[in-house]
């Protein structure tokens, strides 16, 4: 592949490593394979979204033969169970090893990518003596691009599947929740629980980024002493015959227990950040399985819902509120990627730098 088929444009960190992404579909090795497998991987998505619909309908009449005490009707329900049990089982399977099949074949051509540039015309010494972040290359190659490519792949799958669910159960949600009429007036709602999720999961969303925005520094910066000291002992193997005539060891020891001592504040910094938004997802997580059953128990009383009614628009409150909250939920995973993602690109920076030269000076490209 040419150095021109891949230059990233000048644009913001998560364009460029979309770029990075699409390079891969599109130009990979195994780019039939590859888009085979990212269409397996929707469509077995789908499946999961699908699954999860007939579940809340089969919640729903679950309930309603216990409210009715249905014997017969509950022997037909538990062979259905059955039945989706055994078909999410083999779906969630199949849809681990497709995923775990694209994370590590991206992670691969991404490595490959790297190292062809690193290693050409010795651009591994070559970026030392250039200005800008890129330190630590082994670590960026081995563990960023890891993290990375790990990561991107689970958040888009649970993005794509959050926003299925989002419309799906909105639908289911608006057809059984029915109205209300507001206290002391005779306005009515249609429709109020889909309002009253968005709210739920607004403020919680609102509430969740500003809490958790400490915690997405906090971790670039435990990556980055994290990464120093790995680089630093690995510097300590690679020289140890000269440390050891220098008799340098005393001082070694010094310089990585200051390593150290970087990560140990970087861990604490992290844990700081993350007391606040995990003390928030709890009481978050805690209210919501309870929040739609209160807020939709005088329908059930008043006669105007059944048991099983109740039970879906419970469920499907939750749901819908789950798929708002993907933010919150994946807060955590979005900070760790975008510092991976960060590290990479600056690294790549420095090594297109370099090959910018070499063409310059009219060296053969490898």
């Amino acid at each position: 592949m040419s150095a021109e088929e891949v230059a990233l444009p000048q644009s913001g960190p998560g364009r460029r490593f979309l770029r990075l992404a699409v390079d891969y579909w599109n130009n990979g090795g195994n780019k039939w394979k590859v888009r085979g497998a990212s269409l397996l991987l929707l469509l077995l998505t789908v499946a999961q979204v699908v699954l999860a619909i007939w579940i809340s309908y089969w919640h729903r009449d679950l309930f309603d033969a216990l409210e009715g005490k249905l014997l017969d009707e509950l022997l037909k329900l538990v062979l259905i169970f059955a039945l989706i049990f055994t078909l999410t089982m083999g779906v969630t399977a199949l849809h681990l090893t497709v995923k775990r099949w694209l994370q590590l074949d991206w992670r691969r051509w991404l490595t490959e990518l790297l190292l062809d540039q690193w290693l050409a015309h010795s651009r591994h010494y070559r970026l030392q003596l250039i200005g800008g972040e890129h330190d630590n290359p082994d670590g960026r190659i081995a563990e960023d691009v890891k993290i990375a490519t790990e990561v991107a792949i689970s958040l888009a799958h649970s993005l794509l599947f959050s926003v299925l669910i989002l419309g799906s159960f909105v639908e289911i949600l608006l057809s059984v929740s029915g109205s209300a009429t507001l206290p002391g007036t005779s306005v009515s709602v249609p429709g109020y629980m889909v309002l009253m999720a968005f709210l739920y999961a607004g403020v919680g969303s609102a509430l969740g980024l500003m809490l958790g925005r400490p915690l997405i520094r906090a971790t670039n910066h435990l990556q980055t002493v994290e990464a120093n000291l790995r680089f630093g002992l690995a510097r300590v193997r690679e020289h140890s015959e000269a440390i050891a005539l220098a008799q340098g060891g005393p001082s070694e020891r010094h310089r990585a227990g200051h390593l150290f001592s970087d990560v140990g504040l970087g861990w604490n910094r992290q844990t700081l950040a993350y007391l606040g938004i995990v003390s928030f997802s709890t009481g978050y997580g805690t209210l919501l399985p309870v929040f739609p059953i209160l807020i939709a128990a005088p329908q059930y009383i008043a006669g105007i819902m059944t048991l099983g009614v109740l039970m879906q628009a419970a469920q499907a409150f939750q749901r819908l509120t789950s798929a708002l909250s993907w933010p919150i939920d994946n807060l955590g995973e979005i900070a760790r990627c975008r510092a991976s993602v960060d590290r990479i690109l600056t690294f790549r920076e420095g090594l297109e730098r370099l090959e910018r030269e070499d063409r310059e000076n009219g060296h053969l490209e490898i």
